[in-house]
């Protein structure tokens, strides 16, 4: 369950940055903290970990149009 909650967190932390960004601003608060591109590439790391550790049927599953 701790996994998922920070894989969900991630997630959300990813949307978040991506939100800012095309609102014009690299830093931005998300749950208390301050967050900027290199903790963005953080949980887009922990991301792209986790994809990887659950293999190719996991990750047709997340992208749209295959699977």
């Amino acid at each position: 369950m701790r996994l998922r909650r920070s894989l969900l967190s991630a997630r959300r932390l990813v949307a978040a940055f991506e939100a800012a960004v095309a609102e014009g601003r690299g830093l931005f608060v998300f749950d208390g903290r301050a967050i900027d591109l290199p903790v963005v590439e953080a949980e887009r790391s922990i991301l792209a970990r986790a994809r990887a550790a659950a293999g190719p049927a996991r990750e047709a599953q997340e992208q749209p149009g295959t699977g």
